[in-house]
């Protein structure tokens, strides 16, 4: 698949963000050393029955749908068709599966220093690791790693958070006959007074790879201790990104997974940033408008919303791990500093204060945007609110998170919308490409979903960014190429 023209039509305000410098990819050394993933503490934090996570499974498919409405069963028949998803599945699974027990763990990972020099420091993290019931280990098909998306409240994901999301598709993922791994990732869970390292990717991938450590040994103690088992690697978004890093990383012998009785046998990322340079800047550097749609957006209102936090997370990540630098170096002066609940307070505080939610972060920082400039549903570039030029570092550092040309020996399969507000589709398309054109292709997969066949909510919207369309989509992945093998 050649590269989309459409992404070489780079407006000159795109361009001043992207001014060409030296790019290499990652930060640091990536030692991934025996020291790390020592398991510090575990304990059953959530049991979940099948009704139960049958009736989750209808109200994330509908969210707010009656089950029984036509847009619900609309959605159920296309999950059927497209992915062999039947909901009667969950209480008739294959893998005998009676429910699914939810663990929390904490264990020891590497974080970033935070002087500027990314050495690396010791830092206790925590994850939920989750277990089908009644499913001897001999029968448990694979572990699956997953990578969480982008949230901005460093409590979304944490000790009680992975208890309450695992009735969702981590439970789906392990009635399947799946241990599904879920790190919280840095600055979330119990390292919740860290910033989380958004734009340094590498040490969040080794997080994941240091909890497989400790699942491992959790799995002992458990009585459930096996040899060897296929790793699928899988992530949304953020983790999307992720999780392709991931099996980058392995493949390249940066990480090992010596001391997780695993081996990578398969990689599903959906909808990641995989391109921030050539697809992503471009993206978040235009006016996007449903009208002329050049980056295949679904709702105009969603990227005008999404841009002011985004551009405003990675500037403070920067800002966080890079002493002597401020964000009056990336984003202009006036919305470096807002207000929020009548009181003055800066973008670092906003992003580290726990009571605030991710999606009251979101708007307040969309609301502030429109304040201090004319940035807008219409007139939705960042340019408005960054500095011109911004400092090449963070430019540089944000680029890097990039991976698009690299070889893959392991089979991949990328999932994306057909229409994505946050994270444009041409992100996969670009990587698909490139990695496609440099391996061997029949190891190297792309599955594309249709907004308009699913509906969600009681504005019978299509789906957008966030849906729980793309889990079912990996689960059938998962379970197509597990019986294969």
């Amino acid at each position: 698949m050649a590269k989309p023209q459409k992404i070489l039509l780079i407006s000159s305000i795109a361009l001043t963000f992207m001014t060409t410098i030296s790019c290499s990819s990652g930060t640091g050394s990536t030692s991934n050393s025996t020291s790390y993933g020592q398991l510090y503490s575990y304990g059953e934090s959530a049991s979940y029955t099948l009704p139960q996570i049958k009736k989750s499974a209808y109200d994330t498919i509908c969210f707010g749908l009656e089950s029984t409405s036509i847009e619900c069963q609309s959605n159920l028949t296309n999950l059927q068709n497209s992915y062999g998803f039947s909901i009667n599945s969950i209480e008739n699974n294959s893998s005998g599966a009676t429910g699914v027990s939810a663990y929390n763990i904490t264990y020891n990972s590497q974080g970033l220093t935070t002087d500027g020099k990314f050495n690396y420091t010791d830092r206790v993290v925590s994850g939920a690791v989750y277990i089908p019931k009644d499913v001897s280990i001999n029968n448990i098909k694979g572990i699956i790693l997953y990578y969480h998306p982008t949230a901005y409240n460093s409590n979304d994901y944490s000790h009680e958070m992975d208890a309450i999301n695992g009735v969702k598709f981590p439970s789906l993922y392990a009635i399947n006959g799946y241990i599904v791994v879920m790190p919280d990732l840095l600055g979330f869970g119990a390292d919740n007074t860290e910033m989380h390292p958004y734009i340094y990717p590498n040490v969040n991938v080794i997080a994941g790879i240091n909890m497989l450590k400790a699942t491992n040994i959790l799995l002992g103690k458990l009585s459930k201790a096996y040899s060897d088992k296929p790793l699928l690697i899988n992530g949304f978004s953020e983790g999307g990104m992720l999780s392709q890093k991931a099996s980058y990383m392995i493949q390249d012998n940066q990480v090992s997974l010596d001391g997780t009785n695993t081996h990578l046998a398969f990689t599903v990322p959906m909808s990641g940033g995989f391109a921030m340079k050539s697809v992503q800047t471009p993206m978040e550097y235009s006016n996007l408008n449903i009208a002329n749609n050049e980056f295949l957006i679904e709702s105009q209102l969603e990227a005008a919303m999404a841009k002011p936090g985004l551009i405003a997370y990675a500037t403070n990540a920067f800002n966080y791990y890079n002493s002597g630098t401020d964000c009056s170096e990336i984003l202009s002066n006036d919305f470096c500093n807002l207000t929020y609940a009548g009181r003055s307070i800066t973008i670092n505080q906003l992003f580290m204060d726990k009571d605030i939610s991710t999606a009251a972060i979101q708007d307040t920082l969309w609301e502030h945007a429109q304040s201090i400039s004319d940035y807008s549903y219409e007139s939705n570039s960042i340019y408005s609110i960054t500095q011109n030029p911004v400092l090449d570092a963070f430019r540089k550092a944000y680029y890097d998170v990039s991976l698009i040309n690299w070889k893959t020996t392991s089979p991949i399969s990328y999932i994306h919308l057909a229409h994505d507000s946050l994270l444009s589709p041409y992100n996969t398309m670009l990587a698909f490409s490139s990695v496609t054109e440099r391996s061997d292709p029949n190891l190297v997969r792309k599955y594309e979903i249709q907004n308009s066949d699913y509906v969600l909510g009681s504005n019978h919207a299509p789906i957008d960014h966030n849906n729980p369309i793309m889990y079912i989509a990996a689960l059938s992945l998962f379970n197509e190429f597990m019986s294969n093998m």
